[in-house]
Formats: C-alpha cells, sequence, structure tokens
C-alpha cells in the first residue's frame, strides 16, 4: 500500500508539473519542450493508473520512487542542455516554426499522399484481405502467433512498406490542420502560422 500511495503522489506531481510547465512555455513551446511534456504525462498518467487500480505490493516503494525521479532527472537534463544550443537552432525547433514550414507545403501533394495511403489500404484488403489493425501495425484482435505467422505469408514490399503509413499519416493530417488553420486565420492577425518564411 505504502508503494501505491508513494508512486500516486510522484505521478502526481509528473502531471502537475507538466501542465505549469507547458503554461510558461506556451507561447515559445519547442519539440524539446513538447518531449519533455509528453514524457511527464506518459510517465505521470500510466503510473497513477496502475497505483490508482492495481496494488503493488510487489514492488519497493524506494525502487520505484527512484525509477521515476530517474526519469525527471534524465528530462530535465536534456532540456536544460538543450538550453545552450545556439538560439539559431533552437529557433528551428519552435512548434510555430515548424507550423508555418507546415503551411507551405503543398496541397496537391498532401492530397496525393492521401490517395497512396488509402489504395495501400484497399490494396491490402483486396489482395490478402486485411485492413487497419495489420496494414497499420496497431493493436489486432487476431492472436499473437496468427499475426506473426500472418506477417510471414506476407510479400516483403507489403510488410516493409507499411512502417511508412504511420508517418505519411502524420504528415498529412498535421498539414491538414495547419491549412485548415492558416485559411480561417484574419488577414491583419498574427495566429499559429505567423512567422517570416518565403513559401
Amino acid at each position: 500500500m505504502s508503494t501505491n500511495i508513494s508512486l500516486l503522489i510522484i505521478s502526481s506531481l509528473m502531471m502537475g508539473a507538466a501542465f505549469f510547465f507547458g503554461r510558461a512555455r506556451w507561447t515559445r513551446l519547442d519539440l524539446i519542450d513538447l518531449y519533455v511534456i509528453m514524457i511527464s504525462i506518459f510517465f505521470g498518467a500510466y503510473t497513477f493508473i496502475d497505483a490508482l487500480f492495481n496494488n503493488l505490493y510487489q514492488f519497493d516503494s524506494l525502487v520505484a520512487a527512484v525509477s521515476l525521479f530517474l526519469v525527471i532527472a534524465t528530462t530535465s537534463a536534456i532540456w536544460l542542455t538543450s538550453r545552450f544550443l545556439p538560439k539559431e537552432i533552437l529557433s528551428i525547433f519552435r512548434i510555430r516554426y515548424l507550423i508555418a514550414r507546415y503551411a507551405c507545403v503543398n496541397e496537391y501533394a498532401l492530397f496525393f499522399m492521401s490517395i497512396l495511403i488509402l489504395l495501400f489500404v484497399f490494396y491490402g484488403y483486396y489482395k490478402f484481405g486485411i485492413l487497419s489493425p495489420v496494414a497499420f501495425g496497431i493493436l489486432s484482435p487476431v492472436a499473437p502467433e496468427d499475426l506473426a505467422r500472418l506477417n510471414l505469408s506476407l510479400p516483403y514490399w507489403y510488410t516493409s512498406s507499411k512502417m511508412f503509413l504511420f508517418p505519411m499519416l502524420l504528415i498529412v493530417f498535421v498539414g491538414g490542420v495547419v491549412k485548415l488553420l492558416k485559411k480561417k486565420e484574419r488577414p491583419n492577425g498574427c495566429g499559429l502560422c505567423c512567422w517570416p518564411i518565403r513559401c
């Protein structure tokens, strides 16, 4: 029970720290800030839920606490080290800069990538009888041994190509959202996409 209480306290502190850190850095948020926030939320929320619903008596409370403190220490060290990078490099990591770069992406390229994704998924369904669970590499209701056997029977080009689907989906999604925000932006306003970049 003491392990659960200590983990609940530490994980709550991690999630609270992520919230206040995000608020403090919001106007100048960069990729490294986002990494710190996501690590804090992931380990904080996962540990909090685990300690809330499971009896972790088999784990030593000190070891569990030290493990989380190591996560905090290494994440903090990465963030502090990044502050010594040249300003030119740090500016490239800024979220507003990256959004502005995404605003320059060609709409036809995003549309073409969307068509490629759909064709790949429907080809997998037509040719091999599989759709999103295996094609996208996410959790599947198929038993692990059946999934492994199915993957072995698929062509190498297909199993290799499906690794590109998630990055392509991310590009299409982020690019589409940024394009939508850009179109709704006020003419004289400086919204999320405002950055001195020539497309």
